[in-house]
């Protein structure tokens, strides 16, 4: 490798010595064996990668306008280590928004994610709220507008897997609105001895001790050996601000 004139690392054929195409190599960081990090808010965006529609807004992370046909994610830009024992558990903070109210869509989901984009992962609009796409992934979706049959209602919880948003692993109905621009709090714990996944959701920042929405999940078998975490949100003809106030994550192998 060699420095070229624009100051960054590029490849050189190795016998001859010589520059024969000037093409950037890209150094990614090592995965992390136990990873944790904590937004009190988003003031400081420059440890997280911003797609699509994605960016900040007064302190929040905001990841779609209240436009129309938007797609964005943000991924801590960090994986992390994914082993048969791996746990995670993350705390946020979020509020969905708009001038449409509880009429807005499509919703938003937390992300865990290995596929080929890294933490440049977005997916498509609308319905599939910025995930549909993303292989090689796990998906807590919190959705806002019912799409027909691959939705139970307009105000639900599911576990997605592999980018796909029409065969969810399991399925809840929201215990609160999600769309009323109330601040709501999720929890999402995972425990890679029993591979229990468990989701909580609280109009307080108190953990409810039931979980509203678990499935059991091989999280080594759906991602291989690391992980990008983050969200992702979409709108289509309908709208809405989805925000994320705060966030904390930690893992262990």
């Amino acid at each position: 490798m060699k420095t070229g004139p624009d100051g960054r690392l590029y490849g050189v054929d190795l016998v001859s010595g010589e520059i024969l195409k000037w093409e950037p190599v890209t150094l990614l960081p090592s995965p992390q064996p136990n990873l944790s990090a904590s937004f009190n808010n988003f003031a400081d965006l420059s440890s997280l990668n911003l797609n699509g529609s994605a960016s900040g807004a007064n302190s929040r992370l905001r990841l779609t306008p209240a436009s129309g046909n938007r797609a964005g994610s943000a991924f801590f830009n960090q994986a992390f280590q994914v082993g048969g024992n791996t746990s995670f558990s993350t705390q946020f903070q979020f509020q969905i928004t708009g001038s449409q109210g509880t009429n807005g869509a499509d919703g938003f989901s937390l992300v865990l994610q290995n596929s080929p984009a890294g933490s440049n992962a977005v997916g498509r609009f609308g319905g599939d709220i910025g995930y549909g796409g993303i292989t090689r992934s796990i998906a807590i979706e919190f959705d806002t507008f019912n799409n027909g049959p691959m939705d139970l209602n307009s105000n639900h919880l599911s576990i997605l897997s592999n980018g796909i948003t029409d065969a969810p692993l399991a399925s809840v109905n929201a215990p609160f609105d999600l769309n009323n621009g109330d601040t709501l709090t999720a929890w999402v714990d995972y425990n890679g001895t029993t591979n229990l996944l468990q989701v909580y959701l609280a109009n307080s920042t108190i953990q409810p001790s039931t979980a509203v929405l678990s499935a059991n999940v091989d999280l080594a078998g759906l991602l291989g050996n690391q992980a990008f975490i983050g969200f992702t949100a979409g709108t289509g003809g309908l709208v809405n601000n989805h925000e994320i106030l705060t966030w904390s994550f930690s893992s262990t192998v």
